[in-house]
């Protein structure tokens, strides 16, 4: 078979093949590879380099309700949304209800913009893979991506604002209801009406100020009360028997528990609990008359629980309890005994309500409250059978002048921190527990040290307390973690081993390092403060040291007018003490033998010397001085008389 001639566009054909010849001859297949790939490099770093500016900025090929914002930063984009915010504000439009028109404001309905549009803005065109991004980039060279703003209105605002309008162009509708206020009950009677249908209606307010329209009809529906006048008048006459006379509710103990003092009934069911008189002075005011759920046309009567718990204030102090610690009390002797832990005791609202209810609505007058346990202590009778507390670890007294106001804060504090249990490995700070130093919380004013100068402060003088327990602690061996002395020395403290206290600063923090808890038992007089620490240090011993002063730094000279004095007189208002260093010990012996000492540099300040005294007696270079002359005493010269003759 004869091999056919080849067609014009066939490679094989002569034309064909010098053509490819020519082609070969002038460009290489590199060239043509340069030449396809050219393009899209110039892409891909005029996109990179778009990239690279636009970083924190708006892409380009986006609008935000017709305005171009490419390349807006950050904060430019929340300045245009705030702008376009404040003009919505101003918008106002024309709500009509029935046959009233109200001029209603942006600002009047609270507009806000939509959480998260500026992000959703910046985002845009940064969201999937490469592609995906590119793709977005190139679709922006034919049109812009474009955003619009919706303002949400604040729902609150509008449902107030709704009420007003309602007011002013409706029926207003009532509910029957009853209530007593100042002394007597105050009825309301039902009445049909008309009110805005609200999620209707604040959708088409929202979509107003959001568009173009400058009015907007808001749409009703009527309403009917459930009740009836007859049903209000019914509930009246039993409203006015629930509270025309007192009541008796029995108070029970939870689980049959009596507590002390409580059994002096002379029958079984006295010795549950107790009787307890209620006047309707007492629960009046929280008995409503409201719709029935199951009777329509009619009333019935309920208390409202959270006006009922103000009212019950002082039959709660009366039977409720906190929980209560288990305590270990010591005798003369420091041996321990566990008195035992007390559950919480709660009169639950919801169940008193419902029984002062049945008791003000039955014949006999008569209900029951029943005291639940609520919460369990932290340290129970159980627990504080395992705590191993064996015997007193350390303590330590210090003493102070009688009767003075900062001994009323030694003892508030002793008393709040008395009974204290510190579990194995927890840690304890003075001012977490306390909280600040207040009248409300028993303290008052006395002297503390305030930047170096004595000034009268709430809590003035706790520090002798807090340099009591920081001795007992440091003695007993127990890790220190926070303790600050004094700027100054004072001799009724051990020198180098005090501690100061303020709030929220300076603190005593301390933590239990040993497997048994520590017990803080504190006692007074007085003239003294002790603290005593029980638990089980498993036989630490510990030794404490001073060195003796050094770095003396005498007392600075102050000089106080005083006009009154005469110039030759002079008083000492302050003596003033010197300032030193000490260098303040504890070693730690282990009861296998091992051994750890703490040192601690401690710098008490000099306190200055005080003079009052004429102003003409302060010398120059001191504070007041004014370079007045004293003045100069008068001289008397005695008179010459006669001489005899």
């Amino acid at each position: 078979m004869s091999e056919s001639a080849p067609t014009q566009g066939d490679p094989k054909s002569p034309r064909m093949r010098a053509l490819l010849r020519g082609f070969r001859g002038q460009w290489s297949p590199r060239d043509v590879l340069l030449l396809c790939l050219c393009p899209l490099i110039g892409l891909g770093t005029a996109y990179a380099s778009e990239r690279i500016q636009s970083r924190d900025h708006v892409l380009p090929g986006i609008s935000v309700d017709g305005i171009d914002v490419s390349g807006f930063a950050g904060p430019v984009l929340d300045d245009f949304l705030q702008q376009r915010q404040t003009a919505l504000k101003r918008r106002v439009i024309r709500v009509r209800v029935g046959t009233g028109s109200f001029p209603v404001s942006g600002a009047d309905a609270g507009i806000t913009p939509e959480p998260e549009f500026a992000a959703r803005v910046m985002e845009a065109g940064r969201a999937g893979n490469i592609l995906a991004q590119v793709g977005w980039r190139v679709g922006r060279w034919f049109s812009p991506q474009v955003f619009s703003t919706h303002f949400r209105v604040d729902e609150a605002k509008v449902d107030d604002l709704f009420t007003k309008i309602e007011q002013a162009a409706l029926t207003t509708p009532k509910e029957g209801s009853i209530r007593f206020v100042a002394g007597k009950l105050d009825l309301t009677y039902p009445a049909e009406g008309e009110t805005i249908e609200r999620r209707a209606a604040t959708q088409l307010l929202s979509d107003v100020l959001n568009g173009e329209a400058t009015e907007v009809m808001l749409p009703t529906v009527k309403w009917s009360p459930a009740t009836t006048r007859e049903g209000v008048d019914d509930a009246k006459r039993r409203f006015q028997a629930a509270i025309g006379q007192p009541i008796e509710m029995f108070v029970r103990f939870p689980e049959s528990e009596v507590p002390e003092g409580a059994a002096d009934g002379t029958n079984e069911e006295e010795q549950q609990g107790r009787i307890e008189k209620v006047s309707p002075r007492l629960f009046a005011p929280a008995l409503h008359a409201r719709p029935a759920k199951d009777e329509p046309g009619k009333l019935e009567l309920e208390f409202d629980v959270d006006e009922l718990d103000k009212a019950l204030a002082d039959v709660r102090k009366r039977w409720e309890r906190p929980a209560v610690n288990a305590q270990f009390i010591p005798d003369r002797q420091n041996r321990l005994r566990i008195e035992p832990s007390k559950a919480q005791w709660v009169l639950r609202s919801e169940s008193a309500a419902s029984a002062l209810l049945d008791a003000v609505l039955s014949e006999e007058r008569r209900g029951v409250w029943t005291l639940e346990v609520g919460e369990q202590p932290k340290v129970t009778t159980e627990l504080a059978n395992q705590l191993n507390v064996k015997h007193l670890v350390a303590s330590f007294t210090t003493s102070h002048p009688c009767c003075r106001p900062r001994v009323e804060n030694i003892h508030r504090i002793a008393d709040l921190i008395n009974g204290t249990i510190v579990l194995p490995g927890e840690t304890y700070s003075v001012n977490e527990t306390l909280g600040p130093r207040t009248a409300a919380n028993g303290f008052t004013m006395a002297p503390t040290i305030v930047k170096g100068e004595m000034d009268d402060t709430v809590g003035g003088g706790i520090s002798q307390f807090a340099t009591t327990l920081f001795n007992a602690v440091l003695r007993g061996g127990y890790e220190i973690i926070e303790r600050q002395p004094h700027s100054i020395y004072f001799n009724r403290y051990p020198m180098g081993h005090e501690a100061t206290l303020s709030y929220p600063k300076p603190d005593l923090i301390f933590r239990n390092d040993t497997q048994s808890a520590m017990v803080i038992r504190t006692a007074y007089t007085g003239t003294s403060i002790k603290v005593m620490i029980f638990g089980d240090n498993d036989g630490r011993v510990v030794t404490t040291d001073v060195s003796k002063p050094f770095d003396t730094v005498e007392p600075d000279l102050e000089y106080v007018a005083d006009p009154a004095l005469a110039p030759d007189e002079e008083k000492v208002e302050e003596k003033g003490d010197y300032g030193f260093t000490v260098y303040a010990s504890r070693t730690v012996r282990e009861k296998d033998g091992t051994e750890r000492k703490e040192t601690r540099k401690v710098i008490y300040k000099p306190r200055a010397r005080r003079l009052i005294v004429h102003p003409c007696k302060i010398p120059e270079g001191f504070e007041g001085h004014t370079g007045e002359k004293c003045p100069v005493p008068e001289v008397t010269t005695p008179d010459a008389g006669t001489g005899a003759g």
